[in-house]
């Protein structure tokens, strides 16, 4: 009995170490009172009055003294961590129920106001980093559940992959497709919602798939604020994954589930509650992802192609040791998304490079690979998982043109979002 003791107080003071090492290794040091800005200033002037320490810190907010008084303020930035923006007394908004979400968006529409709508900001392109002027919508309390017809569950479309992971293993169950290296201790992770906007492959893919193949139904909210429900048999549907979020804002999903032990049978029906994050996550390498993804045919050369162009900033033997190529099938059953690969099967040739964030050296590379990338995009028989890559969004609209499916896009964007108020992307979310 006392061994049982020792070992349950040990695990807490275990836990506890992990919560203050987590807590003041991130904590922000304010060292400079900030003064209230005029709204023309630059975002890098506001950065310059604050000294902070947000290493692998994607959204850090604190209080700020300011010549009128104490101000929230904060540094907002995506996985990349080439992209930021800081800010002091922004707008931020965060729905948790549709209705919420209806209303929010509505009003926006009717004031004139742009949305940038964020949920792991997980990105790599700045898609999820708020621009000035622009009301964030952090998306993390849209974290529902509902266990509401037999085989599937709906979530909300803020929850993290990693913790539905977690959540769903609890309950025997998982989905057929996770994204690609996500680790339930993980700091950062894809939402549900942002794995639809990303396009949603991995290597489950070869069995099961997109991740569209395993989504029943999604609820979306449009640029007016009208609520969507949309199936695989809605013309809309496929439009929705590799989106970027501009057709609307995601609420709610519904997927497929299977059971972890193919034995059993039972169903939690009409449980319903919500997935908190797991606070006790530690996981932080960071790395690139970079896909070409072609028939089988093109495999090999689009592998050779990765290795060199990566190869060429990272050529140090332990640099090679931090890279890593994976090639995998993606089953088509009976669509694939336009804006990711329109024809049938493929395959995605995917390069993985972990980097070191000690300086900014790794910037410098990434943008080189990017430089020579788009070199090999100029072959439109080639497509990107751009939702997941670093990348210069500017590009986006040509990309799509020599792709041909740029102006159906359009379409749908007119009719979903025509004030283009959501997630605006320069040269690529209007004419």
């Amino acid at each position: 009995m006392s061994d049982q003791i020792f070992l349950i107080l040990y695990i807490i003071l275990f836990l506890c170490i992990i919560y203050l090492y987590r807590y003041y290794r991130h904590r922000p040091c304010i060292t400079e009172n900030f003064e209230d800005k005029d709204e023309k200033e630059d975002t890098e002037d506001v950065k310059d009055n604050v000294k902070y320490d947000l290493k692998n810190l994607l959204h850090d907010s604190m209080f700020l003294t300011t010549n009128k008084g104490i101000k929230m303020g904060g540094v907002i930035r995506d996985y990349s961590n080439m992209f930021s923006h800081a800010y002091i007394d922004a707008h931020i908004v965060r729905p948790d129920t549709v209705n919420e979400l209806q209303n929010i968006i509505e009003k926006a529409d009717t004031n004139k106001k742009k949305l940038r709508v964020r949920g792991g900001g997980n990105s790599c392109s700045g898609i999820s980093v708020p621009k000035k002027g622009e009301i964030l919508m952090d998306m993390n309390k849209m974290n529902s559940f509902h266990f509401d017809q037999v085989d599937t569950i709906t979530v909300g479309s803020g929850v993290l992959l990693n913790d539905l992971k977690r959540f769903l293993e609890g309950h025997g169950f998982e989905i057929p497709i996770y994204p690609n290296l996500v680790d339930l201790l993980d700091r950062t992770s894809p939402t549900v919602g942002g794995f639809v906007c990303a396009g949603g492959i991995s290597p489950d893919s070869t069995k099961h798939g997109g991740f569209w193949d395993n989504v029943l139904e999604i609820t979306l909210v449009d640029g007016y604020g009208k609520k969507h429900v949309y199936n695989p048999n809605n013309e809309m549907f496929p439009w929705l994954f590799g989106s970027f979020g501009q057709l609307g804002v995601i609420a709610l999903v519904k997927l497929k589930i299977v059971h972890l032990d193919t034995t059993k049978d039972f169903y939690p029906l009409g449980k319903k509650g919500v997935i908190d994050e797991f606070k006790f996550k530690l996981g932080d390498r960071k790395c690139f992802f970079y896909h070409i993804l072609c028939p089988k045919e093109k495999v090999e050369s689009s592998k050779k192609t990765i290795e060199g162009i990566i190869g060429k900033e990272y050529s140090s033997d332990d640099d090679k040791r931090k890279f890593d190529m994976v090639i995998y099938f993606i089953k088509h059953n009976t669509f694939n998304p336009p804006l990711l690969y329109p024809n049938n099967s493929f395959y995605c040739v995917q390069g993985v490079q972990y980097v070191d964030e000690k300086d900014d050296e790794y910037k410098k590379k990434i943008k080189n690979i990017e430089t020579e990338f788009l070199k090999v995009m100029e072959d439109n028989s080639l497509y990107r998982y751009p939702q997941t890559e670093y990348l210069d969004t500017n590009g986006l609209r040509d990309y799509y043109i020599n792709r041909r499916v740029y102006d159906q896009f359009l379409i749908y964007k007119n009719r979903m979002d025509p004030h283009a108020i959501l997630n605006y992307i320069d040269n690529f979310s209007e004419l």
